[in-house]
């Protein structure tokens, strides 16, 4: 899946250097040196153009992408082909770096979703995704600022996006209720957080869908093979170099990842 936006694809001549540095830490491991006066004036669109000229500098291929919907907002990032991985998996320091990990589901695409009159419903959606996974996000900021960057920076750093571990997909999960449904986070063997429907909203398919209409907007279409996420269930913690993370999900085989 190619990154294949063909709008403001390169970002105007002074975020030239913001962009190149970004791609090289998001590949290099390191972190960029930012003044928060300077990143508070990102503004939406910019920091987009930040975040395709990014990804293009990650080889370009999607393999899937994060999602947040607020009331009044919506936010997304594309997770590269080189970042997603399947349980049981082991990551470098110099990819998980601040060591932020989540427990999310991940939903699958088996085929394109087609809109209507160029619009994405609910129900579109569903029709395209064959199964749902146990998920890790992994989180690192690229920017020096970490957790406390501005959201629009945030946007341009692939919203903090480090890698994406999936279990194996159930393809039963139109019997979740997502609302419902029991998430654990274990580090290390011992759980260190656990909850009951403790996704904010848990409207996963109109979240997705309310990105494949940003998308479409941007000459972009989800792809089969693609893996959406939505949002953690667990909070974010923090995890160390050496440990063992396991994120499980009622009904769902776990996925896995441990930092190197």
């Amino acid at each position: 899946m190619e990154w294949c936006s063909n709008k403001n694809m390169m970002p105007n001549i002074n975020d030239v250097s913001i962009a190149r540095e970004l791609a090289s830490a998001n590949l290099a491991g390191y972190v960029v040196t930012a003044d928060m006066s300077v990143l508070a004036k990102i503004d939406r669109g910019r920091a987009l153009q930040i975040q395709a000229y990014v990804a293009s500098k990650m080889d370009g291929r999607i393999a899937g992408y994060k999602v947040a919907a607020f009331s009044d907002d919506l936010i997304w990032a594309p997770v590269m082909q080189g970042r997603l991985l399947t349980t049981p998996a082991s990551l470098p320091k110099k990819i998980y770096g601040l060591g932020g990990v989540e427990c999310e589901l991940a939903f699958h695409f088996s085929k394109q979703p087609v809109h209507r009159h160029s619009e994405f419903t609910v129900g579109a959606i569903a029709d395209a995704i064959d199964g749902v996974s146990a998920a890790i996000e992994v989180v690192n900021s690229r920017w020096s600022t970490a957790l406390s960057t501005p959201r629009n920076a945030m946007l341009a750093d692939m919203l903090s996006n480090a890698a994406l571990v999936v279990g194996p997909i159930n393809h039963d999960w139109k019997r979740t209720q997502f609302d419902r449904i029991t998430a654990e986070l274990f580090v290390n063997g011992s759980s260190v957080h656990r909850t009951r429907g403790g996704h904010a909203d848990g409207d996963h398919l109109g979240a997705i869908a309310r990105l494949a209409n940003n998308l479409l907007n941007r000459e972009i279409s989800i792809q089969p093979g693609a893996f959406v996420t939505t949002g953690s269930y667990t909070g974010f913690h923090i995890a160390e170099s050496g440990d063992a993370i396991e994120a499980h999900f009622e009904g769902y085989d776990s996925a896995s990842v441990a930092f190197a």
